[in-house]
């Protein structure tokens, strides 16, 4: 797709457009920060990754995770038996419930997930070096913008799915 010129009235469909063109363009680059023993971490299980993360001090469970990211059971199950495997994530059993497991990332995970933050903030310092400094702060803040908006309609989303399912 070729680059839209400067001139040229932006719509919402040429925003998508670009997005899109920006995704493939990383792609393409690729992230030697998600890589472990030269094999590809998705970009599901680094979310997973960052939240164990944020919550080390509080292991969820896999239902915890679940319902955070939208996700049912059984496919957050599948990415948390890949990243047991690959030495990134353990299950722990309760000492409190025995029949509750947490998920919480191991010494390997947690080295991963700072490389990866590491890897991801000096590639977005390159992504932003010939962006002036008021261009960036405009782009974060229609960033912002965006989120401010989705959030709520993904959290009533959330609470109708959950409304019909005690109906059920």
């Amino acid at each position: 797709m070729p680059a839209t010129p400067a001139s040229t009235h932006r719509t919402p469909q040429m925003s998508w457009e670009l997005l899109f063109q920006i995704t493939d363009l990383l792609r393409v680059l690729g992230a030697p920060g998600n890589t472990l023993n030269n094999k590809k971490i998705t970009l599901g299980k680094i979310r997973v990754i960052s939240y164990l993360f944020a919550n080390m001090d509080q292991p969820p469970m896999l239902k915890d995770i679940a319902e955070v990211f939208g996700l049912t059971p059984g496919a957050v199950s599948q990415t948390i038996d890949s990243l047991v495997e690959d030495g990134i994530v353990q299950r722990e059993q309760s000492s409190e419930d025995r029949r509750a497991i947490h998920i919480s990332l191991t010494k390997q995970g947690i080295a991963l997930k700072r490389r990866h933050d590491n890897y991801f903030t000096d590639y977005m310092d390159h992504f932003f070096r010939n962006i002036d400094e008021k261009k960036q702060q405009i782009f974060l803040e229609v960033l912002e913008q965006m989120v401010e908006t989705l959030q709520p309609e993904v959290e009533n989303q959330a609470a109708e799915k959950a409304e019909s399912e005690k109906e059920d």
